[in-house]
């Protein structure tokens, strides 16, 4: 649509049908639909021509250069969304309900199923701003998704999630030089996902043509399908002249384990830190390093000026050794299990860095006893967000530090209100049906009396977290003295869940 066809139809609106005529200069490809109109020159021609405009401006901003999919090309593998499914999904999409959504594209992934053709506009704009949706959406956006991306260069990113991985190597490359590059990010995070060497081989090819910007961005997707195989690859780019890419290849080395620079911070570590035998329990020793040789700066070390989070040039150097030699092997070498290490960490000189570089390599290795461990009120002296560590947790564990952090409160609300915080930030889950149970009888009190402050935690945080994520068994049948509001949101998402189950 035009610039000016669209400025002339605001125009006459505002103006009104009594100054205003209806527009008549019209592109070709929507000249039929006008003047199908029921009323084409009455005082409601305009309103009508104006939401004919955004109706075509929502599907495809630029002149569709194909024909919609017909009955020629139907949905090979995807099936229409059970009539019962459908009302719920118009309206999370019409209320603004995206907290819900994550789940609900899973659910349509999972049972095989597309939305409604009049939806997928929403749906696609919804992954023009929120990248993990992405994948997601290209497995049920369909035939008519692919087709709708195509008209609208904001969504070719959907051309990736849907580009055939076995596709011959000569279509591949067409499609890698041709596509937009939000597009060749989801096709490799694809194929990584699924072959992630064959993939690997084939971005070494073209390694040699990218800017070191664009190398390292490949490179942080390679994080997917990670495996010991990339470690010799990602050693040789420790020697690449580019910052970025060699800092990108570090971050990927410190996830393998067993990998080759792991090993050498491990030999390092070892001569930093150790166990003193006392006579009644063991003390750490720590020497940190002096200074910076070849093979230290190789392996991500660098001078440091002006200190880095409080911490001093010999300091940062001791956290970065610390966390890549990594939780497991600091364990073992220790012999101290995580609270003992910890306390013996905190008497020493050098405590914050120590207890630094552990939250870091816990958080890589995602190390639950450790992370547990740092979560608790002696384990959170050098550390200001414990967002990230609860994330790092598997579901059954992050519930039950939640729940620590309340009880320890002893200030009537105050666990409540920084649980409200926390869910906030961390990566939507499922939660039990006792972490459910539980939060509605911590939030009971607070609904029997209400305040301006439970008000506001009920509406703008818990309830709505609880409405989002909330066990199902506790959504299909709500206790008594729910909000009507989360029950309402709880049956309903139940509904569109049972419907998908039963297809």
């Amino acid at each position: 649509m035009t610039d000016t066809l669209w400025q002339q139809l605001e125009v006459n609106t505002l103006l009104g049908s009594a100054r205003a005529t209806a527009v008549s200069d019209w592109p070709d490809a929507l000249r039929g639909a006008v003047d199908s109109l029921p009323d084409r020159d009455g005082p409601r021609a305009l309103l009508a021509q104006l939401a004919l405009a955004m109706v075509w401006q929502r599907a495809g901003q630029t002149l569709p250069q194909s024909a919609a999919p017909d009955s020629a090309a139907p949905e090979t593998h995807l099936r229409p969304l059970p009539a019962a499914a459908r009302p719920w999904l118009q309206n999370a999409l019409a209320n603004d309900q995206q907290s819900f959504l994550p789940e609900c594209l899973r659910a349509m992934a999972e049972h095989g199923f597309h939305p409604a053709a009049t939806l997928l506009p929403d749906l696609l704009r919804l992954g023009e701003s929120r990248k993990g949706w992405r994948l997601p959406l290209g497995q049920v956006a369909g035939a008519r998704g692919v087709w709708l991306a195509a008209q609208n260069p904001e969504w070719r990113w959907l051309e990736g999630a849907t580009f055939p991985l076995d596709a011959d190597p000569g279509i591949r490359d067409r499609f890698w030089q041709d596509t937009a590059p939000a597009a060749r990010e989801l096709y490799l995070i694809r194929w990584r996902q699924q072959d992630p060497a064959a993939a690997r081989d084939w971005l070494q090819q073209r390694w040699p043509d990218e800017s070191a910007t664009q190398r390292a961005q490949w490179l942080e997707l390679c994080r997917h399908g990670l495996q010991a195989d990339d470690a010799i690859w990602l050693e040789s780019l420790l020697d690449d002249r580019s910052k970025q890419v060699r800092e990108a290849a570090l971050g990927l080395l410190a996830r393998l384990d067993d990998s080759p620079w792991r090993q050498r911070l491990r030999e390092r570590c070892a001569m930093l830190v150790n166990v003193k035998r006392g006579l009644l329990r063991k003390a750490l020793e720590v020497t940190p390093p002096d200074a910076l040789d070849p093979a230290l700066q190789r392996d991500g070390l660098e001078p440091v000026t002006g200190g880095a989070q409080g911490l001093g040039e010999k300091a940062v150097w001791l956290r970065t050794i610390v966390a890549g030699a990594g939780c497991g092997w600091l364990l073992a070498h220790t012999g101290l299990d995580p609270e003992n290490l910890l306390a013996a960490v905190a008497k020493t000189d050098w405590a914050s860095p120590l207890q630094q570089g552990l939250a870091a390599a816990a958080l890589t290795e995602g190390h639950a006893p450790m992370l547990l461990a740092l979560l608790s009120p002696a384990g959170r002296k050098h550390r200001a967000d414990d967002a990230p560590l609860l994330d790092a947790l598997g579901a059954a564990d992050r519930e039950q530090a939640l729940l620590d952090r309340v009880r320890h409160e002893t200030k009537p609300g105050a666990g409540l209100q920084e649980l409200n915080q926390l869910l906030a930030r961390l990566t939507g889950w499922e939660w039990s049906e006792a972490f459910t149970r539980t939060l509605l009888g911590l939030l009971r009190p607070w609904l029997e009396h209400p305040s301006h402050e439970a008000q506001r935690m009920l509406l703008q945080g818990m309830g709505r977290q609880l409405a989002a994520h909330g066990h199902r068994r506790v959504a299909a049948d709500p206790p008594p003295g729910t909000p009507p509001d989360m029950a309402a949101a709880w049956q309903g998402r139940h509904a569109f869940l049972t419907a998908l189950e039963a297809g």
